[in-house]
């Protein structure tokens, strides 16, 4: 019964091990197909943010265009939000893994396994993160720092153009 048990907790390490290389797999992937479109989206989206805001002053008076430019910046903010919401989702199932390992029963292990489970654990402490280019990490924060950017732009153009 001890051999059969200790055989049960291994064969759950071994499936432990290949679902987080699975998952850390898939994520190099849609990091590698979303990286460069998600940076150029990032930087133009939020200067069309400002431009759509710019508009509907500018054309205040004539009610379709202020609601048709107001409706771009929507679009356009769901464009930035929605890789700063997946990358967000990436950066809390990481942290899932993590304490899922941490109550992971290692002292169970026999010695040679949990050698393997602290790799494991190193491994999954430098599990692939949403990041592009320049800007980093992509997640709610950095959605915030392009609206901060769209608004200064805007500023500045507003000051400049005084309308």
């Amino acid at each position: 019964e001890m051999i059969a048990e200790k055989s049960a907790k291994s064969q759950k390490f071994i499936k432990l091990i290949q679902e987080i290389g699975d998952y850390n797999e898939y994520i190099g992937k849609l990091i590698y197909f979303m990286e460069y479109p998600c940076l150029a989206s990032l930087f133009l989206d939020s200067i069309a943010i400002c431009l759509c805001i710019l508009t509907a002053l500018s054309y205040s008076s004539t009610l379709t265009y202020a609601s048709l430019s107001f409706a771009g910046a929507v679009g356009f903010l769901f464009q930035v939000v929605s890789p700063c919401i997946i990358g967000t989702i990436i950066s809390h199932q990481n942290d899932r893994i993590v304490k899922e390992l941490e109550a992971f029963p290692w002292y169970d292990l026999e010695k040679n396994q949990q050698k393997n489970f602290l790799q494991l654990i190193h491994f999954c402490q430098n599990l692939n993160e949403f990041e592009v280019a320049i800007l980093g990490v992509v997640d709610m924060e950095l959605f915030t720092n392009v609206m901060n950017t769209s608004y200064s732009y805007f500023n500045f153009i507003i000051n400049f153009v005084h309308i």
